[in-house]
């Protein structure tokens, strides 16, 4: 059974990973591991040890407090998976429901988020 502290890091790992825009390949590749080596890093399966760590927080241009619950998190967006589901809806409207939904948010962004009505 994983520990709670690999299971959080493996999960910030992920979430990081994911809002740089890198696969599990791809950030795998750069550190000369498998993707399934880092699938298993960010379940919690396999713990990373303090260098691999420290190769990982470089990799994603982060300090390795970012992976540790009260660490350094600054530029590290904590809804990651709901602004990738927004983007992936976003990508999948036509070009003019595109312009009208910007135009709405710009909208709802100037009035601080009140009601429109």
């Amino acid at each position: 059974m994983p520990h709670p502290i690999d299971i959080s890091v493996g999960e910030r790992l992920r979430a990081i990973r994911r809002q740089r825009g890198l696969t599990q390949s791809e950030l795998g590749g750069t550190l000369g591991l498998t993707f399934q080596q880092i699938q298993k890093y960010e379940r919690g399966a396999n713990r990373i040890s303090a260098s691999r760590l420290a190769l990982l927080a470089n990799a994603l241009a982060v300090p390795v407090g970012a992976f540790f619950e009260d660490g350094d998190t600054a530029g590290i967006d904590r809804n990651e998976d709901e602004i990738q589901e927004l983007v992936t809806c976003f990508e999948r409207m036509s070009p003019a429901l595109k312009e009208d939904f910007v135009r709405l948010i710009d909208t709802i962004a100037a009035n601080d988020g009140r009601p429109m009505i």
